[in-house]
């Protein structure tokens, strides 16, 4: 044994005078110090810190400062630190090194570089703030254990059939990607955790056979894994909190994903396309920010067992010339379930499809799948669609509890299925289409089992149509529908073939309708006690507007039947109607395909990354307003309010500041608008043209807003730029068939994002501060809330989960102090609750005012009580029967951008002031399309203790 110091006689000063000394085999303990220079160990050497890790520094220079070439050689406890951008710190070419407990750190190429030799790394720390951690290559082999890499420009490098094994090992803050496997590298990752990489986690290229099991990959800004070639393994993985895509698989790659979870990514959870193929089983992909699983070219995996939860882009896609197949998958929640489009042509086999906001299978384009025995329920407007152009065939397969069952604008052919608890028909053929339904079952449908419309053609052959609410079979005009040995019992309607329409029945209506006028009177002077009143008579109560027939829905499961299936039965009614003149043709006034269109086209605007930004603009907003407050100040919160929601759209969605005159156009052109709406419901629309003075101001009002919201969009289109906003991304969005918005249609949907981001969050806001201003109890409540949860810093969107009182509070203020009405309008003959029938073309109303206050639903309904909301008691509530965002295909598409904007307001004025009504105001509820407060006066005080100063400004 030798011993090296710098300092100390006899001893050796310096390590390689130890290695001249001892030959090929020795034991050097290396006292305290630093050592600068560069050894080369041939033979079985050890080298020990004597005092541990961190008391001895062996620096190279620019040079290698550890070369390993030949023998084995063993390091305790030292930090070794050189290179330079063509030499590592430490190489090892021949032999083997083992290290325990050491730190290495490159300032070049690369900290360790295994060129053929093996290496033993246990507890060591790796760093290069000039390049890359570990570079394995030539065969290269060893095992690294319980090591973290930090800091450098890749973590390691596989390549050229180098085959190491990583257990237990960190991989963070890498300026690139984290682990590489490139021209034949193979190599095994167990255990190992890594984050907070400038590119990809993990990639493939190549030949690379990389096997990856139990990794932990997460908080990384860019994409997780990326397979351009070979075939990888990974198993047991989890991929969370991802700022792009999960995992991104490309040219001819064919990995194997087993078990693997991805929760939290802001693109796409699975992206297969060019040939890749690939086998992904028994994985779960949900909250992804767009489509769960994206499959296009002529990528052809198969997905085989597992779950996939759709986000606001959508569940599963396939596009381009995509094949493979689905099997045992369960597929839930998203706008759509499975949607395939261009000429893809998928298997579904044995597989659920459950939850879609819109419909669960939807073909697109020339799309071609086959589906096999695979179950599709409570998918809210439809089971399947078939677009026009698009080819479906469906074997041994069951659709149950959805809008429609299928609804068939190209071509289908559905075999030995099952069709049950349709809300309107079982299958709808529409014009144009055809439909070949063989040995099938379509039963306890809400309309018609199967519907030819006109123009519409098909052949029905040994099938049951039973215990259909509708007609067993309807045909409209003379096109050519055959059916052969075809069981039609139980069934409501008219016989085969007819086209007349029952007339509204079991539909009581209101009493106290005044001679010609009905009930115009009671309705303009005091709607909120005359809407709640009417559930006293039944679940749908007919009333007479002037001599408009309205059907007013009062039980939350006829609210449903209403929503719920879409637009198949239902359009947009009355109040959408005279919504149109201020708003145009936007998402809040279209039916049909061109909502759809519309939704998908805007929900990428709401994906939970932008929300996130949103909610960053949200509070430097509220502290931009209460910067100006001082103790015992009395102001107007309703009109604070206004403008703060004001400023936060206008900042959030569109990334300007709008000058004076165009704020108040806007903020005054939305007052109008919703103050006069509930009138112009009610009263005939040839008042509208009557020049009174109402009408007179409402048109220049309308005028100026619509100016101004022109002016912008003309600017936006003729600088040509992403500036990152709202107003852009519509701007240069395109839909299918690559079609983007007239400069008419970007106007109608910046005129409903100012409706419903100016007037609604105004006035919640307003009853926000009012309801827990006026109680201790509940101030109290809140506050400490924030003070535990926040601890005294800004609130941030990651807190508003962890707000759960507060977000009760903001649930019961949706509830007490909500939208008034909307409207539906049917398109067909439809049931609606137990037993009213509403003929096509029927005005119906429902209010979830009166929904909200009805003491069945919600016991002792007047009392502000947030405890409600508790989960033991909120699970009594009936689906429907809280409904501030509508529901169905067209509950409102910004819901979680309000419920944000409530909650970070709030937690900004509360964690620094509190509220108090002022003594002998009369705040009462004023009733036009929302419920707004008569007037809000309130003073503001200081939170006792917190004399912290106001924020600057803007961030």
């Amino acid at each position: 044994m030798l011993s090296v110091s710098e300092t100390e006689p006899g001893c050796l000063p310096s390590i390689s005078a130890a290695l001249a000394a001892a030959g090929r085999v020795a034991t050097i303990v290396v006292r305290p110090g630093t050592y600068r220079e560069q050894v080369r160990l041939t033979g079985d050497v050890t080298v020990v810190a004597e005092d541990g890790p961190g008391t001895v520094t062996l620096d190279g220079g620019d040079g290698v400062a550890v070369l390993i070439d030949g023998g084995e050689v063993a390091l305790h406890g030292l930090t070794v630190r050189g290179g330079s951008p063509a030499r590592p710190a430490v190489q090892v070419g021949n032999g083997t090194l083992r290290a325990t407990g050491c730190a290495i750190t490159g300032r070049g190429v690369v900290a360790v570089h295994v060129p053929g030799g093996q290496v033993d790394l246990r507890d060591c720390q790796v760093g290069n703030p000039s390049g890359g951690g570990f570079l394995f290559e030539g065969g290269g082999i060893g095992t690294v254990s319980a090591t973290t890499v930090r800091g450098a420009s890749s973590g390691v490098v596989i390549a050229d059939g180098a085959d190491p094994v990583l257990r237990g090992c960190v991989l963070v803050d890498i300026r690139g990607v984290g682990v590489l496997s490139t021209r034949g590298g193979r190599g095994t990752l167990e255990d190992c955790e890594i984050s907070v990489t400038g590119g990809p986690a993990v990639e493939v290229e190549g030949n690379g056979t990389l096997r990856v099991v139990r990794g932990r990959l997460h908080d990384l800004p860019g994409t997780a894994v990326v397979v351009r070639g070979g075939r990888p393994v990974l198993e047991d993985c989890e991929i969370r909190a991802v700022g792009g895509h999960a995992i991104v698989v490309s040219g001819t790659a064919d990995p194997l994903f087993r078990r693997c979870t991805v929760r939290g990514a802001a693109g796409y959870g699975l992206l297969l396309s060019e040939q890749a193929t690939g086998t992904f089983t028994d994985g779960e992909i949900v909250d992804t920010g767009a489509a769960a699983v994206a499959v296009t070219g002529s990528a052809a995996p198969l997905i085989d067992g597992g779950e996939v939860a759709g986000g606001p882009g959508g569940t599963l896609l396939y596009q381009g010339e995509a094949t493979g197949a689905l099997r045992r998958l369960t597929v839930r929640g998203g706008p759509a379930g499975i949607v395939v489009g261009g000429s893809a042509a998928p298997l579904v086999e044995d597989c659920v499809v459950e939850e879609a906001g819109e419909y669960g299978v939807q073909l697109l384009d020339q799309a071609r799948p086959v589906v096999h025995g695979t179950r599709v329920q409570r998918c809210v407007t439809g089971g399947f669609l078939v677009g026009a152009g698009a080819t479906l065939t469906v074997d041994q397969s069951t659709v149950q509890d959805c809008g429609v069952g299928f609804q068939v604008d190209g071509a289908a052919t559905v075999t030995g299925s099952d069709v049950g608890a349709a809300r309107s028909a079982g299958i709808l053929v529409q014009p144009g289409a055809h439909l070949t339904l063989l040995r099938s079952r379509v039963h306890h449908s809400g309309g018609p089992g199967v519907w030819f419309t006109a123009g519409s053609s098909g052949r029905v052959n040994a099938c049951e149509l039973v215990e259909n609410a509708g007609e067993g079979l309807l045909r409209e005009g003379v096109e050519p529908v055959r059916v052969d040995a075809t069981t039609m019992i139980g069934n409501g309607g008219m016989p085969v073939g007819a086209h007349r329409c029952p007339p509204p029945g079991d539909v009581p209506e209101a009493p106290g309708a005044w001679p010609l006028l009905g009930h115009l009177v009671p309705m303009l002077r005091q709607p909120l006690g005359f809407l709640p009143g009417l559930a006293r008579h039944g679940d749908v109560v007919r009333v007479r507007f002037g001599r408009l027939p309205v059907y007013v829905v009062t039980h939350p499961d006829a609210v449903r039947d209403m929503l719920v299936p879409g637009d198949v039965d239902f359009e947009r009614g009355l109040c959408f109607d005279r919504l149109e003149p201020g708003l145009g043709r936007g998402i809040a006034t279209a039916s049909g395909i061109e909502h759809r269109r519309l939704r998908r086209l805007l929900q990428p605007v709401f994906s939970r990354e932008r929300l996130a930004t949103y909610s960053s603009i949200m509070r430097t907003v509220a502290e931009e307003t209460t910067a100006g407050w001082h103790d015992g100040q009395e102001m107007a919160v309703d009109e604070v309010m206004d403008d703060l929601a004001l400023t936060a759209l206008t900042r959030s969605l569109f990334r300007f500041t709008p000058d004076t005159g165009t704020a108040e156009a806007i903020k005054h052109g939305m007052r109008m608008l919703t103050h006069g709406l509930l009138r112009r419901i009610v009263l005939p629309a040839a008042w509208e043209r009557v020049p009174t003075l109402g009408n007179i101001r409402f048109r220049r009002a309308m005028t100026r807003m619509n100016r101004a919201v022109d002016r912008v969009v003309t600017a936006y289109r003729e600088a040509g730029e992403d500036r990152g906003d709202v107003l852009s991304a519509l701007l240069m969005a395109r839909d299918e068939d690559g079609v983007g918005l007239s400069d008419q249609e970007v106007h109608a949907q910046v005129m409903t994002l100012a409706l419903t981001g100016v007037e609604a969050p105004g006035a919640t806001l307003a009853w926000l501060l009012y309801e827990i201003g006026r109680s201790a109890e509940i101030t109290d409540r809140v506050c400490a809330e924030l003070d535990e949860v926040l601890g005294g810093r800004a609130p941030e969107h990651d807190d508003l989960p962890a707000l759960e009182y507060t977000g009760r509070v903001v649930d019961e203020v949706l509830r007490l102090h909500t939208p008034l009405l909307f409207s539906r309008r049917t398109r067909t003959t439809a049931k609606v609750g137990r037993s009213a029938v509403i003929p096509p073309g029927a005005e119906l109303v429902y209010s979830p005012y009166l929904l909200h206050h009805d003491d069945r639903w919600f016991p002792d309904a007047a009392r502000f009580d947030p405890d409600r909301w508790l989960s033991a008691n909120a699970r009594h509530i009936p689906k429907g029967a809280y409904i501030p965002f509508a529901a169905g295909s067209h509950q409102c598409i910004g819901k979680q951008f309000a419920i944000s904007e409530l909650i970070m307001t709030t937690a900004v004025i509360f964690s620094r002031w509190t509220l108090r009504p002022t003594p002998g105001a009369a705040v009462r509820e004023v009733a036009s399309a929302l419920v707004r407060p008569s007037e809000l006066p309130m003073t503001v005080h200081l939170r006792r203790g917190d004399e912290r100063p106001a924020p600057a400004g803007p961030r």
